[in-house]
């Protein structure tokens, strides 16, 4: 089965974030990013922090595995299985994107 790939995942924006040498992010700012990153997968404008990637927006598994994919990279780390499996909405995404000591 071959997967196609919404978007470019390692754009210059996700290149110059990942060389950049930032230790911490503000919570505020992985909220923005985390959801920039939904709006241009789904192509909405409005991202409830809240709303299910399956239920509220409307993505399957594929896709939201597609969208975790492209946060890894956006924030330049590897996210386990286990955790991928608990990012169900903006909020959780945020949560361990803005607690990872990696995240950039």
């Amino acid at each position: 089965m071959r997967i196609t790939v919404m978007k470019n995942l390692f754009s210059a924006s996700t290149r110059r974030w990942c060389s950049t040498g930032v230790s911490s992010l503000p919570r505020a700012e992985v909220e923005g990013r985390v959801a920039n990153v939904v709006r241009n997968l789904i192509a909405v404008q409005d991202v409830s922090p809240d709303a299910p990637f399956v239920a509220g927006m409307g993505l399957d598994r594929v896709q939201v595995k597609g969208l975790i994919q492209q946060l890894a990279a956006e924030f330049c780390v590897d996210v386990p299985h286990t955790e991928a499996n608990r990012m169900i909405n903006v909020s959780a995404a945020t949560d361990f994107f803005a607690n990872h000591p990696k995240a950039r």
